[in-house]
């Protein structure tokens, strides 16, 4: 019972382990980093769970290279909040969950915002009689 004990507990620590991020921005460049251990899988995907403002799980980044360590993505524009979490799932079996972060938050998508260029001219001639 002992082995087995020391066996889960080096397998615990020789996982994948997800950085939690300080917060995020819906509709931006955000980035998700980790450490990978011996054993890992090659890839996983990423998952966005928010229990009071999701439906379940949500997709956002179906396959990423566990040897990368971090992966930059769009974040779908979901409600700002706290208490989101990210989830690395296996890619064939999303039930497969490597590991989970802590709590962040979520920051709203910025304002769009309207840029004047300049004003385009153009001097018309009359036609010729």
């Amino acid at each position: 019972m002992a082995i087995l004990a020391l066996i889960l507990a080096t397998t615990l620590v020789n996982a994948l382990t997800l950085n939690t991020p300080s917060s995020l921005t819906a509709s931006t460049n955000n980035t998700v980093s980790w450490t990978a251990a011996d054993g890992d899988p090659s890839s996983f995907s990423l998952e966005l769970l928010q229990p009071q403002l999701l439906n379940g799980p949500l997709g956002i980044v179906p396959t990423v290279n566990t040897s990368d360590g971090s992966v930059t993505f769009i974040l779908p524009e979901v409600p700002a909040g706290s208490d989101y979490t990210i989830e690395a799932v296996g890619v064939s079996n999303i039930t497969n969950v490597l590991d989970t972060s802590d709590s962040f938050a979520i920051s709203a998508a910025p304002s769009p915002t309207t840029v004047v260029l300049g004003q385009a001219r153009a001097q018309v001639s009359p036609r010729p009689s």
